[in-house]
């Protein structure tokens, strides 16, 4: 054991060293400084079955020479991490070539001493543990050994150009006979229509009547129905209120609309502005760039948007399909624009009706 230094105040006494005198060294085999009072290192060094190494490696074992290694374990190519004095330790990483897709890998000699280690990279381990029957197969699974595939992406290929999870292959669906997309992980657990047919033998006149009988029955139980009413005030938009809104709910809660909400969803994907569940009522607040007021903008004209540029006849269109599913489910919809409320702010509870 290479001593560095004495450290702490008990360092020397008349030219000797004390047993509590704290010590510095360097392991002979990790290279790595450690400290250690003077009287452990003295006994530890009595007790050594090896040479001048720390207890750490120590305990990871005795240092192998990787001859021996790469003559006991044939597959092994090369080792990185070497110990100091240029034997194997616990922590050396020794690379290999998978025995399955032959790709190179690399894993801890204390791994590879372990009986039962698999010669396997970690994907063709992770393709083992998922079949069902590892005893019957190699692991790796080739495009050109499988049935029923018309094409397959090369470039998501395993790097043995086997067959991975997220590789893109074409086949036959087996209901409607057409040519279907899809990854080699659907393939594999059972998949052989496509999502169209999936979506229509799963949603069949069937199962939405038992869905629907559920969901009739859940309603009329108190507990689920306070849980599906707690559900729409998930979330909590009133931070991220515009300007026009915030100036519009100003004016509601000063003439007593109290019943009004922000921000709440009435339906999936229905976001609303303001809305009153008891009577009914919606309220928008249009802007004048973002909804392309028809009194300042022509069809024709290109607004520009951080998700892109858009025109105006197609901002008009998406509104109107998305108040036409708002009056779907039974709610007024009252808009009110903001060229409109600069004008004259009580507009809102004109268009109310108060």
């Amino acid at each position: 054991m290479a001593i560095l230094e004495y450290l702490g105040p008990f360092a020397k006494l008349d030219g000797r060293v004390l047993q509590y005198t704290i010590v510095s060294c360097r392991c002979d085999d990790c290279g790595k400084q450690w400290q250690t009072e003077y009287r452990t290192l003295k006994r530890y060094q009595n007790n050594l079955p090896i040479g001048n190494i720390c207890r750490i490696c120590t305990e990871r074992g005795r240092p192998v020479d990787i001859l021996g290694v790469m003559s006991k374990y044939p597959r092994v190519i090369r080792a990185k991490n070497l110990g100091r004095r240029g034997g194997v330790v616990a922590t050396t990483r020794l690379i290999y070539n998978c025995q399955d897709c032959g790709s190179e890998t690399a894993s801890k000699y204390s791994s590879i001493s372990n009986d039962g280690f698999l010669w396997m990279c970690q994907s063709c381990r992770n393709r083992l543990i998922r079949l069902s029957n590892p005893q019957k197969t190699t692991g790796a699974i080739y495009p050109e050994n499988v049935d029923g595939l018309l094409w397959w992406d090369i470039e998501t290929l395993g790097k043995s150009r086997q067959l991975a999870d997220k590789t893109t292959i074409i086949f036959i669906c087996n209901s409607c006979g057409r040519e279907t997309t899809a990854r080699w992980s659907y393939y594999r657990d059972g998949g052989r229509i496509c999502r169209e047919c999936s979506s229509r033998l799963r949603f069949t006149p069937e199962t939405h009547k038992k869905m629907s009988d559920s969901a009739k029955a859940g309603w009329q139980n108190p507990e689920m129905r306070e849980r599906f009413l707690a559900g729409r005030e998930w979330g909590d938009y009133s931070k991220t209120l515009s300007g026009l809104h915030r100036k519009v709910k100003k004016v509601l809660v000063e003439n007593e609309y109290t019943s009004f909400s922000s921000e709440k969803w009435i339906a999936r994907g229905i976001r609303v502005d303001e809305v009153d569940f008891t009577n009914k009522i919606v309220v928008e607040a249009f802007g004048n760039y973002w909804h392309a007021n028809p009194q300042m903008y022509k069809a024709d004209d290109v607004l520009t948007f951080p998700e892109g540029k858009l025109i105006a006849r197609d901002i008009w269109e998406r509104d109107r399909k998305r108040l036409d599913k708002i009056e779907k489910f039974g709610y007024r919809t009252i808009i009110i624009w903001e060229s409109e409320f600069n004008k004259n702010n009580n507009r809102i509870l004109e268009l109310l009706g108060k």
